[in-house]
C-alpha cells in the first residue's frame, strides 16, 4: 500500500548517488532486522504468558490436525443449525 510519504521517500531515494543508496539500504536492512527481533521477542513473551496461564496445549502434529478437524465440524454444525432459523 503506497501513500504520499512512501512516494516522497522513494522519489528522494531515486535522486541519491549510488553510494548513498547502498548506505541507505544497509541502514534500512539493519532496522528491519531489529524490528523483526522486537516482534519476535513480543511474540515469545505472549507465548510464555499463554503457556503459564494454561492456554497452550501439548501434542503432536496429528493431535493438532485432529483438533482443527473437530473445530471445523463444530463450526459446520453450528452453521447448519443456524441455516434452519
Amino acid at each position: 500500500m503506497e501513500n504520499a510519504l512512501v512516494s516522497s521517500v522513494l522519489d528522494t531515494f531515486k535522486e541519491l548517488p549510488f553510494a548513498d543508496k547502498e548506505c541507505a539500504l544497509e541502514i534500512l536492512e539493519k532496522q528491519m532486522v531489529e524490528e523483526r527481533r522486537k516482534l519476535l521477542a513480543n511474540r515469545v513473551s505472549e507465548a510464555r504468558v499463554n503457556y503459564r496461564s494454561g492456554k497452550v496445549k501439548k501434542g503432536s502434529a496429528t493431535d493438532l490436525l485432529k483438533d482443527l478437524d473437530r473445530i471445523k465440524h463444530r463450526r459446520e454444525a453450528i452453521a447448519d443449525s443456524l441455516a434452519g432459523c
